[in-house]
């Protein structure tokens, strides 16, 4: 795989100078899942787009060439479901966690309720 944006820059953004510091997983997920990716297909090459917020814009993450008898498009489509489907399910159990959050302060449960809450919690937040 070749990394790349609409510019023709490198990974980090950068050409010149030293390379930057990579970005925080947060901050990646902060500016790039907000929308879900999108595959752009080319013959013998393929993109995936991203919906910049910084920026207001959709914008080539990486450039995706045929190789090892995996054609771009499938390997673009496979990666592009792989991360869209991980959104989904990540909203998901945020949702459910701020449902389990709520049980919490409702204090009607038994201790081993909310043992039991705290548990699933925690399980979500390792999933997540």
């Amino acid at each position: 795989m070749n990394s790349s944006n609409e510019s023709g820059e490198g990974a980090t953004g950068n050409t010149d100078g030293p390379a930057k510091k990579p970005r925080k997983v947060k901050e990646f997920e902060r500016l790039y899942f907000s929308y879900p990716w999108q595959c752009h297909h080319y013959g013998d090459y393929s993109e995936l787009h991203v919906y910049v917020e910084k920026s207001a814009a959709w914008e080539n993450l990486v450039t995706i060439r045929s190789s090892g008898g995996l054609s771009a498009e499938d390997l673009a489509k496979f990666i592009c479901h792989l991360v869209n489907e991980h959104e989904t399910n990540r909203s998901f159990l945020l949702k459910a966690m701020q449902a389990l959050e709520a049980s919490l302060d409702d204090n009607r449960l038994s201790f081993s309720s909310e043992q039991g809450v705290e548990r699933a919690m925690e399980a979500i937040k390792k999933a997540i």
